[in-house]
C-alpha cells in the first residue's frame, strides 16, 4: 500500500513538473540601447517589454526634443511622456 501511494507521489509531482500553465520567463530585453528609447522614452525593462520607467526616459528621448513631450503621464495603464 505505501509503495502505491508513493508511486502516485512521484506521478503528481512529475506531471507538476511539465505542466504547461507554468508562466512564461520574460525575455531579456536590451532597452536602453533599443529605437524605442531613443524615439518615445521606453528605456526601462519590465518584464520582458520596453516601457517608460521614469521622467528622464521622457526628457532623453526624441519626442521630448521635437514636441515637448518631456513629462511621463500614465494613459490606459501605461506609462508614456507627454506634454
Amino acid at each position: 500500500m505505501l509503495k502505491k501511494v508513493l508511486w502516485l507521489m512521484f506521478i503528481g509531482v512529475a506531471c507538476m513538473a511539465c505542466s504547461s500553465d507554468k508562466p512564461e520567463a520574460p525575455v531579456s530585453t536590451d532597452c536602453a540601447s533599443s529605437a524605442a528609447c531613443k524615439e518615445s522614452g521606453e528605456c526601462t525593462d519590465e518584464n520582458g517589454k520596453c516601457v517608460v520607467g521614469s521622467q528622464a526616459n521622457c526628457q532623453n528621448s526624441k519626442v521630448c526634443k521635437t514636441q515637448g513631450w518631456c513629462a511621463v503621464t500614465t494613459v490606459g495603464g501605461t506609462r508614456a511622456c507627454k506634454p
